[in-house]
């Protein structure tokens, strides 16, 4: 059986009706003041400088529900700069709550996504096992 492309977004082009929230509001898509500049806008955490850390703030891709999919597969492209502490992870409301969830060849630290990505790196998680968000 052949793979079924089910969502491609260029979040370089559109927002892609992602959901912002958290305690802070820093979410935002703009074109970033450092990182990987002049390829287009992107999600960030206040894209216009440094972020609030130590807060508890969310980036939501509304997928629908994928229990009908053989293997649901989530790929990202991107670039990351994360202040010392802080981390970021995948996390997957599988209808019972959040929890993390490890990308197919795991995160590169124990504790997630931490420091600085060298440009964009690409990561892939099975979604297999539920989940709507």
């Amino acid at each position: 059986m052949a793979p079924l492309l089910l969502l491609t977004l260029d979040l370089s082009l559109s927002d892609g009706a992602l959901i912002e929230a958290g305690q802070t509001g820093q979410w935002g898509w703009a074109d970033p003041a450092a990182g990987p500049t002049g390829l287009g806008s992107c999600w960030g955490t206040n894209p216009d400088g440094p972020y609030l850390h130590d807060t508890i703030d969310t980036l939501e891709i509304p997928l629908g529900d994928l229990s009908g999919v053989v293997r649901p597969l989530l790929t990202v492209r991107h670039w990351y700069e994360i202040a010392g502490g802080d981390l970021g992870v995948l996390e997957l409301d599988d209808g019972t709550g959040w929890r993390v969830l490890d990308p197919v060849f795991g995160y590169p630290d124990p504790a997630g996504f931490v420091g600085v990505s060298l440009g964009y790196v690409v990561h892939a998680w099975d979604l297999s096992g539920g989940g709507a968000t």
